[in-house]
């Protein structure tokens, strides 16, 4: 019976069946004292099951004496003043997290042995069904944001800027399920269950929500210190659309779809290309230029990608990015002031539609960098792991590689997260500047830039994992050293046809730039 209710823990499909099982197994021990905890944090946030314990333990993991590793015996807990003693503690977590800790008194000692030797195999199928459920909720929510950018790109398709407003305000009420909303454009106001005069009336922080409105400059989600007399209001989601000054107001959206920062950016995006398209459209009217069709979804998200850049100053470039699916996941990017000259190369781990999207994120990080005097990739790097690392993404990361070259000393500075070496070619000598980092979105790091010296007549070559998946990387660099005293852009277009034999079965994204200093 013992070992049967054991692998039965072993084959928990869900956390519920998984402490089931577990106290099963322990009344089968016929165990006299008891307890499972399970965690939040560090302290406990439910006692799942007890007998002959304290039924609330207000405690945390110090209390247990958690060290990480699986369990601990003949432990004190000083529980307000009084000293609870344990035989046996067992500890179900992964790395530094503590999950649940089942506490047992009185037990058989030949149950007890067999559970101090099998621990470990508790904690790895709790963490692995933790693993498949988040695993769920990432894809149920991100299937949530593609269906909601498809329905855009239909309702938006050929609209005139006063359909697009109205048809706006009504799309973004009913997909987030707002229980009131109010677009405001170029002086017109239209609403939908609410009223100029209400927004004299609701305050925000103590100040009318007209003024918060006509001040907004950003895309975000409130839910705190909104006060109306007339209204119960428990959040407002403000869309701003920087480029055409749009805004867009909804109030009490659904909590299930709470926008965080990434899709907020993907809203405001799309509102920016909607814009573009009405008055795009306007001008075709005029002109009795009628296009076939606008394009889908796949070809929205690859606008935020360059496909082809280059660049001809004291510094010139030459780079491609040509995906192998509809929407791809590899990122490149060059941008330059009086002094230095910034470059990233990323690539999304995965394809299709769920990288692309993280490739919107890059370039909204990468297009900041325009507004820069000085170019700080320590910044940008930081910034970039502490937001991936935030989503929890559960598994899907980015490589990056992000320079600067100062134009007068000509020194490259450098942070290399996890990405294929960026070759530096000097003569017939190729360097690699290569990754001691994770990629992005993994663990937290701290990040230190490097350095290498560069010289006039130097190559900078940069490429994604991609090019690796055609040719291994002793031919890459013999090719290289044959092709690169040609035109950056035939020797970029070389290697692409060398590579790519067949461009309708291109097996990856095919991402690659070189810079000629």
């Amino acid at each position: 019976m013992f070992y049967s209710d054991f692998a039965k823990i072993l084959t928990s499909a869900t956390i519920d069946s998984f402490f089931g099982h577990l106290f099963n197994l322990i009344k089968s021990s016929e165990c006299k004292k008891y307890a499972v905890l399970r965690f939040d944090g560090s302290t406990v946030a439910d006692v799942v099951i007890q007998k002959g314990f304290h039924e609330n333990f207000f405690m945390d993991i110090s209390d247990l004496n958690f060290e990480q590793k699986p369990f601990n015996e003949n432990i004190l807990i000083n529980f307000f003043g009084e000293e609870i003693k344990v035989e046996l503690a067992l500890y179900i977590y992964h790395n530094s997290s503590l999950f649940a800790a089942v506490l047992l008194n009185s037990i058989n000692p030949l149950y007890r042995d067999f559970l101090k030797e099998n621990a470990d195999a508790l904690s790895l199928r709790y963490f692995e069904i933790l693993v498949k459920d988040k695993r769920t909720e990432v894809y149920v929510e991100y299937q949530k944001k593609i269906d909601f950018i498809k329905v855009v790109s239909n309702i938006f398709r050929n609209l005139s800027v006063n359909e697009l407003l109205t048809a706006g305000v009504g799309l973004f009420s009913d997909v987030f399920a707002a229980q009131a909303s109010c677009v405001i454009y170029e002086g017109k106001f239209i609403p939908i269950g609410v009223s100029q005069e209400d927004l004299q009336e609701i305050t925000v922080d103590g100040a009318p929500l007209i003024r918060k409105i006509t001040q907004m400059q950003s895309t975000y989600f409130i839910k705190e210190k909104i006060e109306s007399v007339k209204y119960n209001i428990e959040n407002i989601f403000f869309i701003f659309e920087p480029k055409y000054k749009m805004r867009v107001v909804l109030f009490n959206i659904s909590v299930d779809f709470a926008p965080d920062v990434e899709f907020s950016q993907i809203v405001t995006s799309i509102l920016t290309i909607a814009l573009e398209n009405a008055f795009a459209h306007e001008k075709m009217v005029e002109l009795k230029v009628h296009e076939s069709e606008m394009q889908k979804t796949a070809q929205i998200l690859n606008m935020f990608v360059n496909k082809e850049i280059y660049v001809d100053s004291e510094i010139k470039g030459y780079g491609v990015s040509i995906p192998a699916k509809v929407a791809g996941g590899d990122f490149l990017y060059f941008v330059e002031n009086d002094n230095e000259f910034f470059v990233c190369i990323a690539d999304v781990c995965g394809k299709g539609y769920s990288a692309a999207v993280l490739t919107v994120v890059m370039s909204t990080f990468a297009e900041m960098q325009k507004h820069n005097d000085k170019f700080d990739i320590l910044l940008l790097a930081k910034t970039l792991s502490g937001f991936l690392i935030s989503k929890n993404l559960e598994g899907r990361f980015v490589t990056a590689f992000i320079g600067v070259i100062d134009k007068e000393s000509l020194n490259i500075k450098y942070i290399s997260l996890g990405h294929e070496p960026v070759y530096m070619i000097s003569n017939d000598e190729i360097n690699e500047l290569d990754s001691n980092y994770l990629p992005i979105g993994i663990i937290d790091e701290e990040y230190e830039i490097r350095e290498a010296a560069l010289q006039r007549g130097d190559y900078l070559f940069l490429f994604t994992d991609g090019i690796v998946e055609y040719i291994d990387y002793d031919k890459l660099k013999s090719k290289i050293l044959e092709i690169k005293h040609t035109k950056l852009e035939d020797f970029v277009k070389s290697l692409y046809k060398f590579c790519v034999t067949d461009e309708k079965n291109q097996k990856d994204d095919f991402t690659c730039a070189i810079l000629k200093i």
